[in-house]
């Protein structure tokens, strides 16, 4: 009897013991989207449009695109998200929200958008169930269907996502939760392959390669910043190229501002690859965005739009169009041609 008293002691120990350590690991491998809603989300300094920078010419891009979105629309697509994730607040649910907004705008600019946010990911994936309202959207939008692949969080695009980055970082204002809810920005240089496309290409190769020419096509505010995210481009591969060009922090500077700095300064470490890429970033990156870059990983998925200006208009993926061959991403991507139109209803 004794001893089956303390076999039954020793059991309850171990049940115990294993407990603890389950609940611990749990814990620190909960997905970003539980984790981002563990932040106390304020409306206070919500934008009331995109928030575009300045020198970007897109008012009638965002007009459309207000337009493809009616109050009843929004109403129900809320109803929906909060319905689905009720630990969700009405804060949260806005933010995120604004963030989707950018991304189906950047699919008017880019040719290839992957998505690197599981958190914009879910009201996305809300979003196309409402499908003639979608539809009606991405055609007012881009002029084509921008088909839904989910967010992979364990797939690695490092190239992919850096520039994403760069082009999310000349088109739009950061706010405080960009960081956040996209996952750290900068933390990936551009790729060799990627900085010696844009190098050698002229402006009209790299349109067809990299960005919607489609859209361009169809709207002139769209043509117009992508020629100028263009000029931007070429003009920091030249400044990189001055052997005394240097990049810090800047007194006085506001965080949005230093964010936006370092999508110009991400082009000139991209180029040094001297292997202090990260670090001189983090120099630059305001301080409480270096602390959420700690450790992060960027993940993203990825399918091929469509030859440039096809009925897709935009939509998300990879990496065809010669944007980063020979990249060590790993990437699940499809060609144009294999994807054709699929995944739009999801």
């Amino acid at each position: 009897m004794p001893n089956v008293l303390i076999i039954l002691f020793f059991i309850l120990v171990m049940v115990i013991i294993i407990s603890a350590i389950t609940k611990a690991t749990g814990n620190s491998k909960a997905p970003r989207n539980q984790r981002i809603k563990k932040i106390a989300f304020s409306e206070d300094n919500l934008p009331t449009g995109l928030n575009f920078r300045q020198e970007m010419p897109l008012q009638d891009l965002e007009l459309r695109l207000d337009k493809g979105l009616s109050a009843l629309f929004l109403t129900q697509l809320k109803q929906r998200v909060l319905g689905a994730h009720p630990n969700v607040s009405s804060a949260e649910y806005e933010w995120k929200l604004l963030e989707l907004k950018r991304y189906l705008a950047m699919n008017a600019i880019l040719r290839q958008t992957p998505m690197f946010s599981e958190a914009v990911d879910e009201i996305w994936h809300e979003m196309i169930m409402f499908t003639r309202e979608y539809q009606q959207l991405c055609e007012r939008l881009t002029g084509g269907m921008i088909h839904h692949t989910p967010h992979v969080q364990k797939m690695s695009m490092p190239d992919e996502r850096a520039w994403f980055d760069w082009v999310y970082g000349h088109l739009f204002e950061f706010t405080p939760y960009s960081n956040l809810i996209w996952n750290p920005f900068y933390k990936f240089p551009l790729s060799k392959q990627r900085m010696q496309q844009l190098r050698e290409s002229n402006e009209q190769e790299i349109m067809e390669a990299l960005f919607n020419v489609g859209a361009a096509e169809r709207f002139p505010e769209v043509r117009a910043a992508i020629v100028s995210l263009i000029q931007q481009l070429k003009a920091q591969i030249d400044t990189a190229d001055d052997p005394n060009q240097s990049y810090n922090r800047g007194s006085g500077m506001q965080s949005s501002d230093m964010m936006g700095y370092a999508a110009s300064a991400m082009i000139f470490y991209s180029l040094m690859d001297n292997g202090s890429y990260a670090d001189s970033m983090q120099e630059i990156l305001p301080e409480e965005i270096q602390s959420e870059n700690e450790g992060a990983d960027s993940g993203g998925s990825s399918c091929g739009t469509g030859d440039n200006g096809s009925s897709d208009g935009g939509g998300s993926g990879g990496s065809d169009g010669g944007s980063d061959s020979g990249s060590s991403s790993s990437s699940s991507s499809c060609s144009s041609s294999s994807c054709g139109g699929g995944g739009g209803g999801d």
